[in-house]
């Protein structure tokens, strides 16, 4: 998966916390995911979209062994009105804020 071999690495480690994944997964653009799945799917970039997929399932199936570490995907609430307008079924894990301690992590 060019380009996304280290975020996969993480992904798959056993002591990969929720809050991680969840970082992960928008900082991959997964807004767009749920905003637009059929823009995803339809990607010529079938790297990331793989690794959408992956940690999306990952995700809403709570395959993760923690959840010490907190992130706050900080949509606001128009946002997450719109999407659970176009899609009632998001789950909520997905746009909120997940459990665990804040810690301050470098953005790059």
């Amino acid at each position: 998966m060019l380009g996304f071999e280290v975020p996969t690495v993480i992904l798959e480690n056993a002591a990969c916390d929720f809050g991680t994944g969840l970082l992960m997964f928008h900082y991959a653009d997964g807004y767009r995911m749920l905003e637009d799945p059929g823009e995803v799917l339809n990607s010529p970039l079938e790297n990331w979209e793989k690794f959408l997929e992956e940690v999306y399932n990952k995700l809403i199936n709570l395959e993760f062994t923690s959840q010490d570490i907190s992130f706050n995907p900080e949509l606001t609430n128009i946002q997450k009105y719109k999407l659970k307008k176009s899609n009632p079924n998001i789950p909520e894990l997905l746009i909120n804020k997940s459990p665990g301690d804040v810690v301050d992590i470098f953005k790059i």
